[in-house]
């Protein structure tokens, strides 16, 4: 089996991007599809699981290692929230 590369010509047809937030200890989430995965849709996404959360509580912040979680406007959001600790967790692959 050949697995192919991503071109530069590449084009996601018919796929969607899902910001999922889960919260562990109710059971309950918070959900959310979009067509494109960029820092602004990350940022408003991170926005409403920040305004649905307890203030008194740390969130974890889970996020692969995609351009669009490390762009200075999330830096710049998760270091700016008011009221709300964010330990953030960034997976990276070995080797």
């Amino acid at each position: 089996m050949c697995l192919k590369r991503q071109t530069v010509d590449y084009e996601r047809h018919g796929t969607t991007t899902l910001f999922a937030a889960p919260d562990v200890l109710s059971g309950n989430g918070i959900g959310e599809c979009k067509d494109r995965h960029n820092a602004k849709d990350y940022v408003s996404f991170l926005e409403k699981a920040a305004a649905a959360c307890h203030k008194d509580k740390v969130v974890h912040v889970i996020a692969n290692n995609l351009s669009a979680h490390k762009a200075k406007e999330v830096s710049a959001y998760l270091e700016g929230v008011g009221g709300l600790r964010c330990s953030i967790y960034r997976p990276i692959r070995p080797g």
